[in-house]
């Protein structure tokens, strides 16, 4: 069975695109994650989880690097 959505075209649909890199601490996991957003604040991939702050915010500015 099919099912047809009225007025959405699959064909027409983007992936969305990461605009910024957001990092946190998570205090349950103890580790920092790492995520890329896109403009309306939803992640976009997958999270990074990182052990050390110095380790994360590298990896951060190297997302966001890639992003430009």
């Amino acid at each position: 069975m099919t099912f047809r959505i009225v007025g959405w075209d699959p064909e027409q649909q983007q992936e969305p695109k990461a605009t910024h890199v957001d990092a946190w601490y998570d205090r349950h996991t103890r580790l920092w994650v790492i995520q890329c957003l896109d403009e309306d604040g939803y992640q976009v991939g997958d999270a990074q989880y990182v052990y050390g702050k110095k380790d994360a915010m590298d990896r951060k500015a190297e997302l966001e690097r890639e992003l430009k």
